[in-house]
């Protein structure tokens, strides 16, 4: 905590997961800029069984930082993962806290972000949902076998496989994606094979019969190829093309629904009216409909909800970030002004800031090794600028100080999982955090001095206690403890250790001048 205060601005980044014993652990880091000008995210503490519900949450790490005297007027950030007890708006814990200090704008996790778009756009939908379950259920199906995986093997070309999904990166679902439409016509030869072969057991026949039936089918091979395309707005209207690649790869054009035994129409009875006909709807419309735009529009919407977070950062600093492009006046008057009534206790006035910001970016125009508000900050704070831009400083230093990502979070139970493995499952918290700092603040541990630290521990587990009667003298050079029976009761105690040092001493300049 020590290297925390003279920064004075901070963020926070909480994260939990459940370690080896199923307890689960609440991480709590923050960010802040060193004096040297470098942000630095330091791990705190692992707090056990604090809930999942946003105002356990809360309290717990407001408990937190009173017992530890940090300020929570001085928090200038925060940053979550996007669950929705997280990032809640209205209930969430990024509400919560900016219930105590408004200043800490929530950002999400730019790490998650991108990947729960693709989580919620693979949930949007039943269809969605089924054709990662097949996906899953392939690789399982070929995997769980070694058989079966040779024949696989027997039809793929060379660097094709079907893959596993993962729960956690998004990345390894794309991969899946693009191994099935490498390999489709090869995947379909090698499940007719496992069909038609007479030695493979029934149940695994009726399993390949059963994949082959729901890998040809049109629905499944459009949403394929519609996960391998990178744009959204400008494929919403484009389904055809996706459709006549389908049928390419397929050779099949019907729709499941247009399969399916339709339903008869009642007759009208005497006394009712029909003054519009039924519209039937086709399985191509149906499709359209359900699937393909659920898809598209919950991708544009989670994508423009993060982008709003984003953009709030934004709007609020406007072009301090960019002062080594030099702005114009204007652009650094109107983002002057709004830092000026937004931070209204950190910065002096507008006019001051104004005139720093313009001086400063005719300072930097010349130089070229500025490039961005990391290095622009740097020269302040090696020139020892801050008298000249003390406002300015002030503003870079919170920018600098905002999280953008709690992957300083995800190391952490990286490391909860290397420190309490399943030999040291039942570690008390205490000593859990302990090795945690440790492992994770190794460079700063590096830095202490544990000389009365290991003199301290060596004289309270002393096998001989000291009773009230017994007294105990340090030595003057190394200040190591002894008995006062051990000692002669000299008024001088050297120990054995530093006094044979000194007779080698002694002896070698002997030997010298003889």
């Amino acid at each position: 905590m020590g290297t925390f205060w003279e920064p004075k601005y901070y963020s926070l980044i909480v994260d939990s997961t459940s370690d080896i014993a199923n307890v689960d652990q609440l991480v709590i880091a923050l960010r802040y800029v060193l004096p040297s000008g470098v942000p630095a995210e330091r791990f705190l503490i692992f707090i056990p069984n604090s809930g999942h519900k946003s105002e356990e949450m809360s309290n717990v790490v407001m408990d937190f930082l009173n017992s530890h005297n940090i300020p929570i007027e001085n928090c200038r950030g925060q940053s979550y993962d996007n669950a929705r007890n997280m990032s809640g708006q209205y209930s969430g814990l990024q509400s919560r806290i900016k219930s105590f200090n408004s200043f800490a704008e929530y950002v999400p996790c730019s790490a998650h972000s991108l990947n729960l778009v693709g989580t919620c756009e693979a949930e949007s939908c039943n269809s969605a949902t089924s054709f990662f379950m097949l996906l899953q259920e392939l690789y399982n199906f070929f995997s769980s076998s070694t058989a079966r995986w040779d024949i696989l093997k027997t039809y793929l070309k060379k660097n094709l496989s079907v893959k596993n999904l993962s729960v956690t990166r998004w990345s390894a679902r794309f991969d899946a994606c693009h191994a099935l439409f490498n390999s489709y016509a090869f995947i379909i030869e090698a499940l007719h094979s496992i069909v038609d072969n007479q030695k493979e057991k029934a149940v695994y026949k009726v399993e390949a019969n059963g994949l082959l039936a729901r890998l040809k089918t049109l629905e499944t091979v459009s949403e394929l190829y519609n996960g391998l395309e990178n744009y959204l707005v400008q494929i919403r209207d484009d389904f055809d093309v996706f459709e006549n690649k389908a049928v390419e790869i397929t050779g099949c054009s019907e729709y499941a629904k247009d399969s399916k035994r339709k339903k008869r129409e009642r007759y009208a009875m005497a006394d009712e009216s029909r003054s519009q006909p039924l519209t039937e709807i086709t399985g191509k419309i149906d499709f359209i409909r359900n699937v393909y735009y659920v898809i598209i529009d919950t991708l544009k919407c989670q994508l423009s909800s993060r982008r709003q977070a984003y953009e709030k950062i934004s709007d609020i600093y406007g072009c301090i970030p960019t002062l080594y492009k030099t702005p114009s006046s204007i652009v650094i008057r109107n983002t002057c002004e709004t830092l000026a009534k937004y931070f209204i206790d950190d910065v002096e006035n507008s006019s001051l800031l104004i005139d720093e910001c313009i001086l400063f970016s005719k300072l930097i125009s010349t130089d070229k090794n500025v490039k961005s508000v990391l290095s622009m900050y740097k020269l302040i704070k090696t020139k020892e600028l801050e008298c000249m831009f003390p406002n300015l400083e002030i503003v870079m230093r919170m920018y600098l100080s905002t999280a953008v990502s709690n992957c300083s979070g995800e190391r952490a139970f990286s490391v909860l999982k290397r420190v309490k493995s399943y030999l040291r499952s039942t570690m008390k918290e205490e000593r859990l955090n302990a090795l945690e700092i440790f492992s994770i603040e190794a460079e700063l541990v590096e830095k202490l001095d544990f000389n009365d630290t290991i003199n301290t521990f060596a004289h309270q587990k002393a096998r001989k206690r000291k009773s009230h009667k017994e007294k105990w003298v340090q030595c003057v050079k190394c200040k190591n403890w002894s008995h006062e029976a051990c000692t002669n009761q000299e008024d001088r105690y050297i120990c054995q250790h530093c006094d044979s040092d000194d007779d080698m001493h002694q002896f070698s300049r002997q030997l010298k001048d003889f």
